[in-house]
């Protein structure tokens, strides 16, 4: 009986089952593999919000240069019909503001924690992307682990129907058999088209988180995202931009406290038009503010009650994205753990499997036994794809709960 050409192509089926679990069977359209680096790098180089991210930095540092440079030197000139009416010794005058009290040094660390906090707002955008493609990623090899394994089973079914076929031919089995086993062909061809359908959706999601305008290739099953090291939620970039807000409204404080020095000048000077000799000098001229109607107070308070609010929303955020962390780290370990449950289940299901095929083919086993025990793999595996997906995308959970960028995000 074992060397009938159909069963020993079942035999051959479920011995490629049990090896290439984990294989994927690329769809035509695909022209090559995509790596979870490139993807991340096409990722970079093609969104547009990534760019968006990185003129602002650029815009925020333009800004800072230009709250860092000194305060332009002004050029008066101006001219009466009448000697004695308007100005006199300002008939012509140049005046160069002075930075004696610090003003320009505030509004320079003003422009500093402008800068910070766009680089950390562009970090925060290099992670939600980051974890936009893993996300995707990760689905595609799910979608991939699920696809090969309803290829595997399906070609299993087929040489177990050509194989009762045979031996209905031969009047050792009787016609239901063959309507039996055809029935279950038609459902493992029916599900493999719906995995395949899935994997070429997949795909196609993935191609636009990553900004390409066409297919970009498939994508390994064998691929696994590496496990975070660090448990620190200080790198995360939420957390920076409420702590870079924070100290820019310290500097903001700091360069109002400074508003309210001496204004400092030193003017260049001529005599006026109306003398007719012409005689040039220098002048220190100083001025201040005064009587404002408290409105520097009100404006003071107002920064320190905005800063107060910052510090309390900075603290209240990094206890929450501690705890997530705390939960996120628990699903990593129940996901690791259910599948090395499954996979133990899935080897006796391959087990079972093929002792029932050899009980059949030898005579002494029933086709239902073959049928059940080929359902039963197929529904565990397939468990097995969706925990290993889960446990993926728990690892890419606490990628984002940790901040963690990989290389070729950053």
């Amino acid at each position: 009986m074992l060397g009938n050409p159909a069963l020993t192509q079942l035999e051959s089926s479920l011995k490629s089952l049990a090896i290439l679990s984990f294989v994927v069977v690329a769809s035509p359209t695909w022209c090559q593999t995509l790596s979870l680096a490139d993807a991340l790098s096409q990722a970079r180089a093609n969104r547009g919000t990534v760019r968006a991210a990185e003129l602002g930095v650029e815009r925020a540092r333009f800004e800072s240069s230009a709250r860092a440079s000194n305060p332009p030197a002004r050029l008066g000139m101006g001219w009466s019909n009448r000697p004695g009416l308007g100005a006199t010794d300002q008939d012509l005058f140049l005046s160069q503001p002075i930075d004696a009290f610090g003003r320009g040094a505030a509004a320079r660390q003003v422009g500093e924690a402008e800068v910070s906090l766009a680089e950390v707002e562009r970090l925060e955008v290099l992670l939600r992307l980051q974890t936009d493609v893993l996300v995707a990623y990760f689905s595609a090899v799910a979608a991939a682990r699920s696809s090969a394994v309803s290829d595997q089973i399906s070609e299993l079914v087929e040489s177990l129907y050509r194989a009762t076929v045979r031996k209905y031919e031969e009047g050792k089995v009787p016609e239901t058999q063959v309507v039996r086993v055809g029935i279950e062909r038609d459902r493992s061809r029916q599900a493999a088209e719906v995995e395949r359908a899935r994997l070429r959706a997949s795909h196609q999601r993935l191609a636009g988180v990553v900004g390409a305008s066409s297919p970009v290739g498939s994508v390994p099953a064998d691929v696994r995202l590496p496990a975070v090291k660090s448990e620190n939620v200080d790198r995360r970039p939420d957390l920076g931009v409420l702590l870079a807000r924070v100290r820019l409204l310290e500097a903001g404080a700091k360069s109002h406290a400074r508003s309210g020095t001496p204004e400092v000048e030193l003017q260049g000077l001529r005599t006026p038009w109306a003398e007719g000799r012409a005689d040039f000098g220098a002048r220190l001229q100083m001025s201040w503010p005064v009587f404002d109607t408290k409105r520097r107070r009100q404006e003071a308070a107002a920064l320190r009650t905005g800063l107060e609010a910052a510090k309390a929303q900075y603290q209240d955020a990094k206890n929450i994205t501690v705890a997530e962390l705390r939960a996120v780290t628990t699903e990593v370990a129940s996901a690791e753990a259910r599948v090395r449950s499954l996979s133990a289940v899935r080897d006796a299901a391959r087990g079972l499997v093929e002792r029932s095929q050899r009980g059949y083919t030898e005579g002494f086993g029933t086709l239902l036994d073959v049928l059940e025990a080929t359902r039963s793999l197929r529904e565990i595996e397939q468990e097995l794809a969706g925990a290993i997906l889960d446990q993926d995308l728990a690892e890419v959970a606490r990628y984002a709960a940790t901040g963690t960028l990989i290389e070729g995000t950053r």
